[in-house]
């Protein structure tokens, strides 16, 4: 819900009180003024018989204490003539307050609080439009517009208000339709735009994903082809399947070019692979910042010296001791992972095709 308009607790749980009072028959005349300042009611029903019921809203973001309830309750007993009082707290009880001791205070009465949590006081509100939008032959509409909705009739709660005067039913119940119908279009459109954010956000999560697998499938593809340059012939043998490995080649070069943003990063993968009729062991660093850039990453790689890159030294003679040789065992269990056997009739390495 970033980005839209702020609402305050009080004002949607009058309307919430608004749309449940529309499912109750009792009621003739209505008269609705939230927040005023001459009477404490924000809701007053003129019943049958002659009788009237005023119903005050009350919201906090701190906590409400035992004297401040009192306080609000007599204010709203002693500000209109009522026959019953109800007295709505938007908020929290403090540490100290128990509900049984203000469910009842003089001839108001006190319901348990409602939590001061917006998302969670407008969807109790847009549950509330639906049963009503339902009741009176309404399509029903998405909950995001509904929600949408509610934020909208909240914040222009003033449109619908009677005045000092109460409104008979049938005049309000009409007065209510077109207010909330007047504010449907302007919420399908917001509606759209956010399905339009939503939407372009996941598109882009999902080239993002597909950049990552595509780039580090291609670091892996260009490791197994410094190995062909780089391992001694001792511990290369022979490879595994030159064609599959083309192939994962070309699967991987397509996924690079669907979704990176970014050229060079194509281009040094081909480079790598000795697209361009040479091959040096210090194109690596080219293509490690390629893909440093295209995923967001700042500065250059850790190791980014041309003139002598660290995977020249892997292409060490197999026949010196392990005192000059420390990644003769490493270099073996690389053969092992991209499949290479020992081979005594091989005398020279064979290049994967590209």
């Amino acid at each position: 819900m970033s980005g839209r308009e702020s609402i305050r607790g009080y004002l949607v749980q009058t309307l919430i009180a608004l749309f449940e009072a529309m499912s109750d028959e009792e009621w003739m005349s209505i008269r609705l003024e939230p927040g005023g300042d001459e009477e404490k009611a924000d809701l007053i029903f003129y019943l049958s018989n002659d009788r009237k019921r005023a119903i005050q809203v009350k919201s906090t973001a701190k906590s409400f204490q035992k004297a401040e309830i009192e306080s609000y309750a007599r204010e709203l007993e002693n500000s209109v003539e009522a026959d019953e009082y109800r007295l709505v707290l938007v908020g929290n009880l403090g540490s100290k307050v128990a509900l049984a001791e203000i469910s009842k205070i003089g001839r108001v009465t006190v319901p348990e609080p409602v939590p001061q949590i917006p998302r969670t006081l407008v969807a109790a509100a847009a549950h509330h439009l639906e049963d009503w939008l339902i009741k009176y032959g309404y399509s029903a509409i998405p909950a995001l517009a509904r929600e949408l909705l509610i934020r909208t009739l909240t914040n222009s709660l003033e449109e619908v208000s009677t005045g000092s005067e109460p409104q008979k039913r049938d005049e309000f119940k009409t007065k209510l339709e077109k207010w909330v119908l007047s504010a449907y279009p302007g919420a399908m459109t917001s509606v759209a735009r956010e399905v339009a954010i939503q939407l372009q956000g996941s598109i882009g999560a999902n080239q993002q994903t597909l950049k990552q697998e595509a780039c580090l499938e291609a670091l892996d593809l260009v490791d197994e082809y410094f190995a062909y340059h780089l391992l001694p012939r001792s511990v290369i043998g022979c490879s595994n399947d030159g064609f599959k490995f083309a192939s994962r080649v070309r699967s991987c070069y397509s996924k690079l070019i669907i979704a990176c943003e970014n050229i060079q990063v194509v281009n040094e993968f081909r480079r790598c692979l000795g697209a361009n009729g040479k091959w040096q062991a210090d194109y690596i660093i080219d293509f490690w910042n390629a893909i440093r850039q295209e995923l967001g990453f700042a500065g250059d790689a850790e190791h980014s010296d041309h003139s002598n890159p660290w995977v020249a030294h892997i292409n060490l003679n197999s026949e010196s001791n392990n005192l000059y040789n420390p990644y003769k065992k490493d270099l073996e269990e690389l053969a092992r992972k991209y499949g290479y056997v020992q081979s005594d009739e091989i005398t020279k390495k064979q290049l994967p095709p590209t």
